[in-house]
């Protein structure tokens, strides 16, 4: 019975594998042609944003920039900008790290409803490798729930990395079986 229950969960895995492999959705990008990124400074934080995307034409090459829109299907995200918390009364980065906050908005193009998740969806990479997600306490809004047809959510979420850090790579997978899109953006 036991083995019966293997083979069974062993074919599921494998439907799911090729479900995946076999994706049809490509990813595109719509880079921010509205001007150049700023840096500005807040009590507490450091953050770079750039004007919004003003055009759906995706580069032949190249990875997206803060201000561009990713989309796939119904589903596009903006990365409008990134920042860093020096945290709240209640928490601050350990020495050595900073908390980098990323902006994003998901956008329902579709006539269903999407349930979105930053854990799932959102990955920050430096020299190959993926930082954690933090709690900074100072997040404006959340990356999570909901997005209704012809609507859009709003929000942060947190990294952990290095103060040494100055440039990375955030994948954002907006269909959970296609490639993630991959926005490649300097670190305040």
């Amino acid at each position: 019975m036991q083995q019966l229950g293997i083979r069974i969960l062993m074919a599921g895995m494998a439907a799911s594998l090729l479900l995946a492999a076999c994706a049809t959705e490509d990813t595109e990008v719509e880079p921010n042609t509205g001007g150049d990124a700023a840096t500005t400074t807040q009590a507490g934080s450091t953050e770079t944003t750039a004007a919004p995307a003003e055009t759906t034409a995706a580069p032949a090459q190249g990875a997206a920039s803060i201000g561009d829109t990713v989309s796939a299907g119904d589903m596009a995200f903006t990365l409008n900008g990134v920042r860093v918390s020096e945290g709240t009364d209640f928490s601050e980065p350990e020495p050595g790290e900073k908390w980098v906050v990323i902006d994003g908005t998901w956008e329902n193009r579709g006539s269903e409803s999407e349930s979105v998740s930053s854990l799932l969806s959102l990955e920050l990479r430096i020299d190959g490798r993926s930082m954690s997600f933090t709690f900074a306490g100072d997040e404006n809004g959340s990356l999570d729930g909901d997005v209704l047809p012809g609507s859009v959510l709003s929000g942060e979420a947190a990294f952990v990395v290095s103060v040494d850090a100055t440039e990375a790579e955030l994948l954002v997978s907006v269909d959970i079986f296609g490639s993630p899109a991959v926005y490649l953006i300097p670190l305040p």
